[in-house]
């Protein structure tokens, strides 16, 4: 499922209002969106996502450049 499209190498970016989804097993070039006949599948792709970002805030991504010893902060303890 993609939420950005770029069509040519040297254009930019477009966001797409409707994502495209593509069968990898079916369509390995992504040349046909499945959006009409398999959409039921973007309702588990987005939980999947939500899951996933959700885990980004206790275990951010290592940030680019960062060394091979690199060690996260430690999450920081809030008390409310």
């Amino acid at each position: 499922m993609h939420f950005s499209w770029k069509v040519e190498p040297n254009d930019g970016v477009k966001h797409l209002e409707t994502p495209y989804l593509f069968n990898l097993v079916q369509d390995p070039k992504e040349e046909c969106d499945v959006n009409a006949d398999q959409g039921w599948a973007r309702g588990p792709i987005r939980k999947m996502i939500f899951a996933f970002q959700s885990t980004l805030k206790t275990h951010p991504p290592i940030p680019p450049g960062a060394p091979d010893d690199y060690l996260p902060a430690p999450p920081s303890k809030t008390s409310f």
